[in-house]
C-alpha cells in the first residue's frame, strides 16, 4: 500500500512556523504581564518589591517581541484577557453547560480535604507540606492561597 501526497492548499510551513511564534510571543508578553500585575498587587504584603523593576523590564520586552512578530502592539484587549481573573465558579457552570464536567469531578471537588481559618483571618498561604490544590477554606469556601493571585 502506498501514499499519495497531495496539494492541501494549506497553510506552507513558514506561515505555520510564523504563527506558531506569533502565538509564543501573545502567551509570553501574557505570562509576563500577569506576573508583574499579580506582584503588584502583593507588594505590600507577600510581594517582592526589589523584582518589579525587572519584571517591569521582562513585560516591557515581550511587549516588544509581540509587535516586532505582530506589526502592532498588544491591543488592549490582549493585556485584559491576561488580566482577566477567572471565577471558579462560573468558569464550573460553562463547564456543566458545554458537558465536560461529568458527577465523578463533582463528587471529587466534595471529597477534597477542608481546613478552617479562625473567624477574622484570610485564607493563609499553604505551608511547604500541603498541596494549594488539596485545600479548600471551610468557611469562604475557596482554594487557599488563590485570594491574591491575578
Amino acid at each position: 500500500m502506498s501514499f499519495k501526497v497531495i496539494d492541501g492548499d494549506g497553510p506552507g510551513k513558514e506561515e505555520r512556523d510564523s504563527e506558531r511564534q506569533r502565538e509564543w510571543a501573545k502567551d509570553e508578553f501574557s505570562g509576563a504581564i500577569r506576573e508583574l500585575a499579580a506582584n503588584i498587587l502583593r507588594v505590600r504584603g507577600a510581594g517582592k518589591a526589589y523584582e518589579l523593576l525587572v519584571q517591569m523590564k521582562v513585560a516591557i520586552d515581550s511587549a516588544i517581541k509581540y509587535r516586532d512578530l505582530h506589526d502592532y502592539w498588544p491591543s488592549d484587549d490582549v493585556i485584559a484577557n491576561a488580566l482577566r481573573l477567572e471565577d471558579e465558579m462560573e468558569s464550573t457552570l460553562e463547564r456543566g453547560r458545554a458537558g465536560t464536567l461529568a458527577q465523578e469531578h463533582i463528587d471529587r471537588w466534595a471529597q477534597m480535604p477542608r481546613f478552617v481559618t479562625p473567624p477574622g483571618t484570610s485564607c493563609a498561604p499553604p505551608s511547604s507540606r500541603q498541596p494549594a490544590a488539596r485545600l479548600v477554606c471551610a468557611r469562604c469556601d475557596t482554594k487557599r492561597g488563590t485570594r491574591a493571585r491575578v
